[in-house]
């Protein structure tokens, strides 16, 4: 059967879908909180309130006493300076201490001035949270903050209200061009299979009329943190110390690395001639001395004699998967390659070391796609896990059978660690040789994964039946902490 990869036609946002996201129930104020664990996307009901995004850590430099936060930990003039804390381990708040001096900072900024006890709050975890740490929560929510409500859910389940509101309010409004059959499916179908892949863990949850099938929830613990520093250890190894300067790797990931749809191949491609592969990324690190170049930049390619041979390597890729003819075309190219080396040295040694002069460069060639590899082979650094396809099979086999053809039909792709290029249609692929010939695959993902979660809590807060699906104040201090764990199982 057919396999589909879509990206959803709408522009995601508080833009031209502001007026439906806050069509209705004002009333009651509502703080929504995406609590991730790189950052902290916060919003309320409000439609002159903007959004803000805050870094979900405390800053500390060497010889300082006060901590920095927020938009000051952002702009640090020397991010290597700073050591960070995080409040949550494997996407889970353990240290509610150093979470609520993030939350009273957010709390206490310009743009959003918000006290607590005036507002309902509606909450993101991660699923199967520990039953102790729920309890220090409850704790931190309704005596600490004194919240009037707490609406409690997963990230997962907001951007999955949100796509489905989104598609709804396109077929309304009869935008051009018309929701296709997928897209239909997606809107209409009860079932629903969201990835969730963020900074601490990648998350499989099967849904059914937009209610999380718990049973069924599959994790590894591949996320954005793991790749950020897997990619910070073979640079250290291979290049320059750069342990201790996480958010440039980060930054570094996020701009140059990229999924492959055939690993074998373009490893092998790469050891033809590393220096001069067209996988080859030169990154102009930071000069935190320079104001323009804060952060690096990926230096442009200079054309060479080594194109054509180029070329002819990428119609091999397009063409002929097969390893074999692989390492045919490897040994055939060999002796041209070696050529090609000889007239070029010169040349580009001379170039290169007046460039490096000015700028310490950084070459990437084979880290830009196994970085990323272990989202679907975590084995590969010795994890007993199984990756993304096999995760999402496994989640998948364990629901009724009805529901298996409906969730491979309708599988949603959120979180930051989901936007390298080329991961739909590497998973699509791989999903292809595990799933029964006979299902449709379909995956689709919204323009803007990382907030979609928090658009989908703004329509949540919409809704009529809101204080109806959340405990209040008074129900938690009459019947407890364990009343609350069973209303949010």
């Amino acid at each position: 059967m057919t396999s589909n990869t879509g990206m959803l036609p709408l522009t995601p946002g508080l833009g031209p879908l502001a007026p439906s996201i806050y069509a209705s129930n004002t009333n009651n104020k509502v703080l929504i909180i995406d609590n991730g664990g790189h950052t902290l996307k916060i919003a309320t009901n409000n439609p002159s309130q903007p959004h803000i995004i805050v870094p979900n850590q405390v800053g500390k430099v060497k010889n300082e006493k006060h901590q920095i936060m927020g938009e000051e930990l952002i702009n640090y003039n020397d991010p290597s300076e700073v050591r960070s804390r995080n409040p949550m381990e494997k996407g889970y708040i353990t240290n509610w201490s150093l979470e609520k001096e993030i939350w009273d900072y957010a709390f206490k900024r310009d743009d959003m001035k918000i006290k607590p006890q005036d507002y309902n709050l509606l909450l993101t975890e991660a699923p199967n949270s520990l039953d102790d740490l729920r309890k220090t929560m409850y704790e931190v929510v309704y005596e600490q903050y004194k919240f009037k409500s707490l609406y409690l859910t997963t990230s997962s389940t907001l951007g999955l209200v949100h796509i489905k509101q989104q598609l709804l309010q396109y077929q309304q409004q009869q935008h051009q061009p018309p929701l296709d059959a997928s897209m239909m499916s997606l809107l209409k179908s009860p079932c629903h299979l969201v990835v969730d892949c963020g900074y601490s863990s990648t998350h499989i949850i099967p849904h059914f009329q937009n209610t999380r099938l718990n049973y069924a929830i599959k994790r590894f613990n591949v996320g954005g943190k793991l790749l950020t520093n897997y990619l910070k250890e073979i640079v250290s190894f291979r290049y320059w110390d750069m342990m201790h300067e996480t958010k440039l790797m980060n930054t570094i990931k996020e701009k140059t690395c990229f999924i492959s749809k055939d690993f074998i191949y373009d490893i092998k491609r790469c050891q033809i001639d590393k220096l001069n592969s067209n996988l080859k990324i030169d990154y102009v690190l930071p000069n935190y001395n320079d104001p323009n170049n804060k952060t690096g930049y990926i230096k442009e390619k200079n054309n060479n004699k080594n194109d054509k041979l180029n070329v002819n390597i990428e119609k091999d890729n397009n063409n002929n998967n097969n390893n074999n003819n692989i390492n045919n075309d490897i040994k055939s190219k060999e002796g041209e390659e070696l050529k090609l080396n000889d007239e070029t040295k010169i040349d580009s040694t001379t170039t290169n070391t007046k460039e490096e002069d000015m700028d310490q460069v950084l070459s990437l060639v084979n880290e830009r796609f196994t970085v990323p590899e272990l989202l679907f082979n975590p084995s590969d650094i010795g994890m007993n896990q199984a990756g993304l396809a096999e995760s999402i099979v496994q989640s998948i086999n364990c629901t009724n059978s009805n529901l298996h053809i409906p969730l491979y039909s309708n599988i949603i792709l959120l979180g930051g660690s989901t936007l390298f290029p080329g991961l739909k249609e590497r998973l699509e692929l791989e999903l292809r040789k595990l799933a029964p010939e006979q299902y449709n695959i379909n995956i689709f993902q919204p323009q803007d994964p990382i907030l979609s979660p928090l658009y989908g809590g703004i329509r949540l807060a919409q809704q009529p039946d809101y204080l109806k699906n959340s405990i209040s104040k008074q129900d938690y201090e009459e019947y407890g902490y364990n009343y609350c764990n069973k209303k949010f199982f």
